[in-house]
């Protein structure tokens, strides 16, 4: 504690606790937006003072109510804007028991207040991030060469029509910073990453900083990028939406790792904030590891970069599509990971693949057939079932395994597991899943491939 600098009193009022206290500097923010940038905000959370009074009255302990009074009160914390004094409330709570002073209307407008770390306070959350996912996010199943079943399309659940602003020369200088000092090994490292995210079309780099100086990136280039992702889909031919927002990044480095010793993280915090949950996640960890061993036989599989298999609404890639990696300048077309919102992305895309499996299966339960093929049963039946009906899926669907008329499937964020009492049965059903799955490019990866009766 004596490092970070840290101070704690205890007083009649209640305790103080200073963090990295300043004693002689007054930070002060300057600026035209009326907003608080990352760093400041960075700052901020460090040297934040805050007053926690406990209040407990053991008296009013009762059966009506048995929990204690807890009240925290930051103290207020002013920065000068254009001669303005405003006040910035930095944290916020889960507790239903824990109350903050001074209290925040519900009408909060969040795009004014960047400073109000607005995703971690459930209390102010729409009533639709406590909705399953697939009853919140926007999404669409598109044309897609590699996807013959159709690409889900999904949108980001905003809060509002508040967007996060233009910020190209902090995310590049971030981005040129986080390869400053890299060894000759760890360059190497960094540009294999990016080439397999390039390479399997999720993005593509629009220009390398370290060629055209410190200045963003003309239409020209930028449409030579989009153009290059959206060959073969839905949105070919195009113009590209320019950017509005630029998402920074920096590197991580686990020279073990067996797949990915590097690994580019996102920061998405500026986009989050003005961004929702997009529902409450259904994954359930305890819960499906008791599914699992509920069953004698089982095999699991996982969806090889899940996140990456979605693609983001043209309207949004102006704020999501844009980000800085390293030297590069590198556009989505695909949901990039590490935003609040994917998990919910994913979750509510990956339910209608299962609902899609599960209306297959029902379909062919009906057929007296001991062994029933999609190629058999009448087109117009199983187009009812399919997310998205088209040439290229029937053709796709002729060379799809036998059907099994009863199915168990469990997922669980990126991971997917079948299971039975019968090891015939369960490799059916996994073989008719992973079909259907990489049918939509939810691609199942062989090789993590694991048979619970196999050593």
């Amino acid at each position: 504690m004596a490092k970070l600098r840290t101070t704690i009193s205890i007083s009649p009022d209640g305790i103080i606790v200073r963090l990295g206290e300043r004693p002689t500097q007054v930070s002060t923010v300057d600026g035209t937006e009326p907003r608080l940038s990352l760093r400041d905000m960075d700052w901020l959370r460090k040297v934040a003072v805050m007053h926690i009074s406990h209040v407990v009255s053991l008296s009013s302990i009762s059966v009506s109510r048995v929990k204690p009074s807890i009240f925290i009160k930051p103290s207020t914390l002013e920065f000068c804007y254009d001669g303005k004094d405003d006040n910035y409330v930095l944290y916020d709570t889960f507790n239903d028991d824990v109350e903050i002073h001074p209290d925040l209307p519900l009408s909060i407008g969040y795009g004014s207040t960047m400073c109000f770390d607005a995703i971690t306070d459930s209390s102010l959350a729409p009533d639709r991030d406590l909705l399953p996912p697939w009853e919140v996010i926007s999404r669409e199943w598109i044309s897609d060469k590699i996807a013959p079943l159709g690409r889900v399309s999904t949108e980001v659940p905003w809060r509002s029509q508040d967007r996060p602003g233009f910020n190209f020369h902090y995310a590049a200088k971030r981005g040129l910073a986080s390869i400053a000092r890299l060894d000759s090994k760890q360059q190497s490292m960094f540009e294999d990453a990016l080439s397999q995210l390039v390479d399997r079309g999720f993005c593509s780099i629009v220009c390398d900083l370290r060629s055209t100086g410190l200045k963003k990136p003309t239409r020209a280039m930028c449409q030579a990028a989009w153009s290059t992702l959206v060959k073969g889909t839905a949105n070919e031919g195009s113009p590209v939406p320019l950017a509005e927002h630029y998402t920074p990044s920096h590197l991580v480095y686990r020279h073990l790792h067996p797949t990915t010793p590097c690994r580019v993280v996102f920061d998405f915090r500026d986009l989050n904030r003005f961004s929702n949950r997009g529902g409450y996640p259904q994954n359930s960890l305890a819960g499906c590891l008791l599914a699992i061993r509920s069953y004698e036989y089982f095999i699991a599989g996982d969806l090889s970069k899940a996140f990456c298999r979605m693609s983001s609404s043209i309207k949004d890639v102006p704020y999501v599509g844009y980000t800085c990696i390293g030297p590069y300048i590198v556009l989505w077309s695909r949901v990039a990971f590490g935003s609040t919102a994917a998990p919910n992305q994913l979750d509510a895309s990956m339910e209608d693949v299962i609902n899609e499996i599960k209306a297959l299966s029902k379909l062919a339960s009906t057929v007296e057939a001991p062994v029933t093929r999609l190629c058999d049963i009448e087109p117009h039946l199983v187009e009812r079932c399919l997310l998205r009906s088209s040439t290229e899926a029937f053709s796709y669907l002729q060379g799809c395994p036998p059907v099994p008329k009863e199915i168990t499937l469990i997922k669980f964020v990126d991971d997917v597991y079948t299971g039975g009492s019968n090891k015939s049965r369960v490799t059916s059903s996994y073989d008719f899943i992973t079909y259907i799955s990489n049918g939509h490019d939810f691609v199942i990866e062989p090789k993590k491939r694991f048979n619970s009766w196999e050593p």
